[in-house]
């Protein structure tokens, strides 16, 4: 049976981009180091590429469920995180980081990057709800 390798290239590529299941997520919330409420200070968006941009976030910290780096109500942090800039219609993938929105509350998903001393989403596409 010949099996032709554009047919295997698109295979291999769906399964890449396929949606997790909601379960998925929730291990990555219930796993997540910074478990947090925050209300956003500032929000600074750049473009990476045709599809995908940067986005830095200034937060307070309003609320602490719980956190391995020890984060205290009121502590000012900085999140940083890429996201797509838009997708086709009809797309199926993973859930995409939304870009906060300026003053709005949020409960946060965090991990801390120890060597730049930010934080970046834990959950993937759920990191924030």
């Amino acid at each position: 049976m010949k099996i032709n390798i554009f047919t295997i290239f698109v295979l291999l590529t769906l399964t890449l981009f396929a949606e997790l299941p909601p379960q998925v997520y929730e291990n990555y919330q219930k796993n997540a180091p910074e478990v947090l409420t925050i209300k956003v200070q500032k929000v600074e968006t750049s473009l990476i590429s045709l599809s995908e941009k940067k986005v830095v976030v200034n937060a307070k910290v309003l609320e602490v469920q719980h956190s391995r780096s020890k984060l205290k109500v009121g502590k000012e942090i900085t999140i940083i995180y890429h996201t797509t800039v838009s997708r086709p219609s009809g797309w199926v993938g993973p859930a995409p980081l939304r870009v906060l929105v300026k003053k709005n509350i949020y409960d946060a998903f965090l991990i801390k990057n120890k060597e730049n001393n930010y934080f970046s989403p834990a959950a993937r596409g759920k990191s924030f709800r």
